[in-house]
């Protein structure tokens, strides 16, 4: 394999698509400790190189992940020392895998490399590995000195075993609703159908199962009194297709709904509204003022506008709003229904903090001493394992940017306009300044980001980034502007999005960065795929404000209910 500096790598990689260069790349920006990028871009082509899996694997643990880079190890195990020989691996970073492996199979070829080293801090440190006991040798002054430039080897040394886990919910419960979401998602479906999921003591839950992947509608009743959380409706190929509530709560036998609470301003979460319009409704000022821009046909008439943690009493029933994360004014609900049942209801929701607004509470959950006897959670992500957390993926997304600009590539980012552009546009704010790029924010994507400008009282739109309010035609903002955002992050034809893409899919140099979630139906997102060794750079960057498989799982056991009910989504599997 032929070595190349690290500029020649990058520009082979980012700028001509050349695959080969990866390898020498990654090496690089191992070097310099820039471990979550190392990750991303070997995770992308680790089947064609095993020297990626490799520094994957090393990524792994000096990020402090040892499971995953366990996992990663079982996959060649004494055999990573012929691989390191295969691909010329460098030789400070085979030494570090065998000191955190203690690798004690030297082949010929290893000792060489540790006789033609034997002055190095790290091989001195290796020889001593089989001389002392593990409790010894990281009491060594040598070992703590490693460990100043590699922190994550002292954890691995002194990690203890997992904790069993918290999770005081029947294990049979578990694969009962995950056995109910399988079931239902497979099976045809009713137009009114709606699965009772909770039936205890009179006390019923009733969760809508959308054609495809949104609309998000449920109903509890004691009989006495019924509240509906959300009131979405659906995007699918023919259009928008509203919940048939009416039809609904007829065949439910429900007479009378006491009050709609809505989650947040994402439209499958409240795209039905109108089906109710007598109902009083509850949300935060964000969600309302979100819908009034997005969707003005959604009639507001009477909503009553609640704070984060207030409470709201509905005939007994007490309803508190909690921050979670998902987007500006976005919340989770805490019931407590008339003393008998508690009932968390999430809504989408995001445990790490983002630029726009904070993570879950979960603090204010659990301070609460009333056990949680219904967990009603979305699992959108429920079957995504996320090795990295979102400020990683953001380093890696401004890394890419960064690099790619520097080739003369103009980059194209569809995205949702609600939360996300204006996200989008902060982490680019800072880069665009330092390094003299230009970001365009167009479709409905500009007047939302203008909002959260104004609703957050941070600069987003400055010397740097703009939003497209002029005449120019479209050629023209392409070859004006560096960074494209633009709504929607569904690609769906006929938006703006769509149509920067169709202009810039024949230009010889465009990266497409995929952020969130697309249809694989998309015709676009197809286009793009076809053309990838042709013209079109791409990068699937998940910066989503969603909760993953790992996050469902830890929000589940802390909060330890007596069941978990998971919706909005396939349920959670590994």
């Amino acid at each position: 394999m032929v070595e190349l500096d690290k500029f020649s790598a990058e520009k082979k990689f980012f700028d001509e698509d050349d695959i080969m260069a990866l390898p020498n790349l990654v090496r690089f920006y191992f070097a310099e400790k820039k471990y979550s990028l190392v990750y991303y871009l070997a995770d992308l082509y680790q089947k064609e190189f095993a020297s990626l899996s490799f520094y994957k694997m090393l990524a792994l643990l000096e990020m402090g992940n040892f499971s995953a880079a366990k996992e990663i190890y079982k996959l060649y195990g004494d055999d990573w020392l012929n691989i390191c020989k295969q691909y010329n691996v460098y030789w400070k970073d085979v030494i570090l895998f065998a000191l955190y492996f203690r690798q004690k199979n030297f082949t010929d070829w290893f000792q060489e490399l540790l006789n033609n080293h034997f002055d190095s801090e790290l091989v001195q440190l290796l020889e001593l590995a089989d001389e002392y006991s593990q409790e010894d040798f990281v009491r060594l002054p040598q070992f703590k000195k490693i460990c100043e430039s590699h922190p994550a080897l002292k954890k691995f040394y002194t990690r203890s075993e997992p904790k069993k886990t918290l999770v005081t919910f029947e294990k049979i419960q578990w694969r009962v609703w995950g056995k109910y979401n399988r079931k239902l998602r497979d099976a045809p479906l009713d137009e009114n159908k709606m699965q009772c999921v909770y039936n205890r003591n009179g006390l019923k839950i009733f969760s809508y199962k959308p054609h495809q992947v949104a609309a998000s509608m449920h109903i509890v009743t004691d009989g006495n009194v019924t509240i509906i959380f959300d009131c979405g409706a659906e995007i699918v190929e023919e259009g928008v297709k509203n919940i048939p509530v009416k039809a609904i709560l007829d065949k439910l036998s429900i007479q009378q709904v006491n009050a709609v609470f809505i989650s947040h301003g994402h439209f499958d979460h409240y795209g039905s509204m109108n089906e109710l319009p007598s109902t009083q409704s509850f949300m935060t000022e964000d969600t309302a003022n979100i819908i009034k821009m997005t969707a003005q046909n959604i009639s507001l008439y009477g909503v009553k506008i609640k704070n984060f943690y207030d409470e709201v009493d509905v005939s007994g029933v007490k309803v508190k709003f909690i921050p979670n994360g998902h987007i500006r004014g976005s919340v989770l609900f805490d019931i407590n229904w008339r003393d008998e049942r508690r009932i968390i209801y999430t809504g989408d929701y995001c445990l790490e903090d983002q630029h726009t607004c904070l993570g879950l509470d979960l603090k204010a959950i659990l301070t609460v001493p009333k056990r949680t006897d219904v967990l009603l959670t979305e699992s959108t992500y429920g079957r995504k394992i996320q090795a990295l957390n979102l400020r990683e993926y953001e380093s890696i997304f401004k890394s890419i940017c960064e690099t790619i600009i520097k080739f003369g590539k103009k980059i194209i980012i569809p995205s949702f306009a609600v939360g996300r552009a204006a996200e989008i546009a902060l982490l680019l704010k800072e880069s665009a300044r330092q390094h003299g790029f230009t970001v365009l924010i167009d479709g409905f994507a500009a007047q939302m980001t203008e909002y959260y400008q104004n609703s957050m009282e941070r600069t987003i739109i400055g010397s740097h980034i703009s939003v497209c309010n002029s005449n120019l035609e479209l050629k023209e903002r392409i070859a004006n502007y560096d960074v494209i955002i633009a709504s929607s992050g569904m690609l769906q034809a006929g938006s703006t999005s769509f149509a920067y893409l169709q202009e810039m899919l024949d230009m010889e140099k465009v990266c497409v960065l995929k952020v969130g979630f697309i249809h694989e139906y998309e015709s676009m997102l197809m286009s793009i795929f076809n053309r990838r060794e042709k013209n079109v750079t791409y990068f699937d960057i998940p910066l989503s404000a969603h909760a993953d498989y790992n996050s469902l799982v830890e929000v589940t056991e802390k909060i330890s209910p007596e069941m978990a009910i998971y919706v909005h989504g396939n349920f959670i599997d590994r």
